[in-house]
């Protein structure tokens, strides 16, 4: 299946398509036009109109809703992003949905917008004269039906990990997948920052107008009849004195120093790593027995980790904080389960013999209380605390729980019907925690910072917390000084040797050619200011369009480079291994790239360089520039060729 010569995109059995309308080039912004935000500094303003040129048609001020997220960004940071996955019978054509998507864009400014929030006092939506979604068109119609559910997990996996740049990313991202004669999935991704401004149904409308029948009525979403701006904007009408008094009771003589084993604080950047843990089919069960229903089963998941804090800290009082979805949302509307998130602080406290069925009992009571209160930001809370340290350093996210599906398992009928819907963050909390209730049983995804846990650190942490999930369920009216925990001090002793770790970097930079020759205090600086990044199988780490501002070079696994031609099909460059440089052709004005890096074949490890270190080094060394100026050169050769083939 494919459209005609000359068109923007195509189903392609062998590569992952991803195709978009072509910009249309603006028109020059006159240097006296002014915009809605007014309260801009000087400096401010030349870094936005340097960032995005003539393109710019006003920068606004955020929404309730945008700002909202900004205020509660210790927990939910403005990285955090709704991923929804629908099942759709019928025919897509794939040229009529770019070019309803490419009208919908320029009926709807917030799918033209970029948030800016970087070095400025106030961020600011900068709404764009022209912009396009990106979209990705595969054809799945091939696989056994098994593996058509373990692609289609493995590729939203793969899309969570990649998250958006709220200020260089084109904001929605849409997956059309040929699955079976008219059949399709199509996944969606986009920030909770632009969900206010327009309803994702939208892209479904009127999709089968000319294959509806009067007998075969086909079925749609269903509209969004409100918007997260007017839930806050009704919760915050509400009288804040029974809020703040609620929040002041269960905030006073708050232990201090609760920390997960093996935590560390750590002044290195942020450095990204996940770990998925499956629990295994008995345990589901078990779990299910004791939970009877979606709401219990939050509250038993939160308490057997409030306990296994409370065992680690020696104490029988901790605090951590949660996500939460309005769990009024009807599922036929997914929309409306995308849109609110609940933040709240939880605390849990007991006597050592109480037993856990009635803590259970307790904290599924403080969840329906705190609930209608979590309307205060975690900056209210943080000075209601009265703490000068931060109130937690993790979170869990039950944000999505619970309404997950495996595609094969939905019916199949003429229209759209939803599947899942996930939620992710990419803030730089040190850990967050993802539970999912999907069809294979309870999921939980650990997202966490490297300099502060080692992956062994994690792994034992998540051990920890099925020892206590086993003997809960298997007797939840044991005691809670009764649980046992493996021992505090193996999860200590798996601490990482960050000196081994700056050598092992140190010699890696020595093997590659274009490092060779730089003195060792040189290379000493690159592996400090150096950055680890993790990616799995299926994992994009360049997109096409994207803007890089980092040097990525490949650490260990393998890369599969592709290049988009003309023809809207993808050609492999080649597959880089171990010292390999993946692009060379942004370093001097991060320019948006050209080709798309894929983690094939296993897991792969990144080491990212800022654009800026290398430019300060070409200045510097002589030897240094020419060795990247051939490697820029070799690259346009390998482009070059392939341009060659097309012809």
């Amino acid at each position: 299946m494919g459209l005609q010569d000359g068109s923007k995109g195509v189903f392609n059995n062998n590569a992952m398509i991803y195709s978009a309308s072509q910009m249309v080039r603006p028109q020059p912004v006159r240097k006296t036009e002014t915009f809605t935000v007014q309260y801009l500094a000087e400096q401010e303003l030349n870094k936005i109109l340097f960032r995005y040129s003539n393109n710019i048609e006003d920068i606004l001020p955020l929404t309730e809703s945008q700002g909202w997220l900004f205020s509660n960004d210790k927990i939910v940071s403005a990285d955090f992003y709704i991923q929804a996955l629908f099942k759709v019978g019928g025919f897509i054509e794939p040229q009529e949905l770019i070019d309803h998507i490419d009208r919908l864009i320029g009926e709807y400014p917030i799918l033209r917008t970029a948030i800016c929030y970087r070095a400025i006092e106030k961020p600011v939506q900068v709404v764009l004269k022209a912009r396009s979604a990106e979209i990705r068109f595969h054809d799945l119609s091939n696989l056994a039906v098994d593996k058509v559910n373990e692609t289609l997990e493995n590729i939203m996996i793969a899309d969570r990990r990649r998250g958006f740049d709220l200020e260089g990313d084109r904001l929605i991202r849409i997956g059309i997948f040929h699955t079976r004669t008219k059949e399709y999935a199509v996944l969606i991704a986009q920030p909770q920052m632009i969900a206010d401004g327009w309803d994702f149904g939208l892209i479904f409308a009127n999709m089968f107008k000319n294959q509806e029948t009067n007998s075969l009525k086909a079925k749609m979403l269903n509209a969004k009849d409100f918007s997260f701006s007017q839930y806050l904007e009704k919760r915050g009408e509400q009288d804040k004195r029974p809020a703040i008094q609620y929040w002041e009771k269960l905030l006073t003589k708050l232990p201090i120093n609760i920390k997960l084993p093996g935590y560390k604080h750590s002044d290195l950047p942020y450095s990204q790593a996940v770990s998925i843990m499956n629990v295994d089919r008995k345990l589901n069960e078990s779990i299910k027995q004791v939970a009877r229903n979606n709401a219990t089963m939050v509250a038993l998941l939160q308490t057997a980790w409030g306990i296994m804090l409370q065992r680690y800290n020696r104490t029988n009082d901790v605090v951590f904080g949660v996500v939460l979805s309005n769990r009024s949302a009807r599922m036929e509307n997914i929309e409306d389960v995308a849109s609110i998130v609940n933040v709240m602080l939880i605390r849990i406290t007991c006597p050592i013999n109480m037993s856990v069925e009635e803590l259970i009992k307790k904290q599924q009571l403080q969840l329906m209380v705190s609930q209608p209160y979590s309307f205060c930001s975690l900056n209210e809370l943080q000075e209601l605390s009265k703490m000068e340290k931060p109130l937690f350093h993790h979170f869990l996210n039950f944000h999505s729980f619970g309404i997950g599906q495996r595609y094969t398992d939905v019916e199949t009928t003429f229209g759209v019907k939803p599947v899942a819907v996930n939620s992710f963050d990419y803030c730089n909390n040190d850990l967050g925690i993802y539970f999912r209730m999907t069809a294979n049983g309870l999921e939980m995804e650990f997202v966490y910072n490297k300099t502060s846990f080692t992956e062994k650190q994690i792994a034992l942490l998540q051990q920890g917390y099925l020892a206590v999930l086993r003997q809960i369920v298997q007797k939840p009216t044991i005691a809670v000084y009764e649980v046992k925990m493996p021992s505090i001090e193996q999860v200590l002793a798996a601490d990482v040797d960050y000196n081994t770790e700056q050598q092992e970097r140190m010699h890696f930079f020595e093997t590659i050619d274009v490092f060779s020759k730089l003195s060792q205090n040189v290379i000493a600086e690159l592996a400090n200011s150096a950055t680890s990044e993790y990616y799995v199988e299926g994992d994009s780490i360049i997109g096409e369009g994207m803007e890089q501002e980092k040097l990525l070079i490949v650490f260990s696994g393998n890369v599969e480079i592709s290049r988009k031609a003309s023809n809207g099909c993808s050609s492999i460059i080649e597959v880089l291994q171990a010292g390999q440089i993946i692009s060379f052709e942004s370093i001097f004005d991060n320019r948006e790239s050209s080709i798309h890096a894929e983690a094939v074949i296993g897991d792969v490890t990144i080491i990212s360089l800022k654009n800026s270190e290398i430019c300060k080094l070409m200045h510097k060394y002589f030897t240094f520039s020419t060795s990247v100026i051939m490697n820029l050169n070799e690259q346009i050769n390998k482009f070059q060729k392939l341009l060659v083939r097309e012809e």
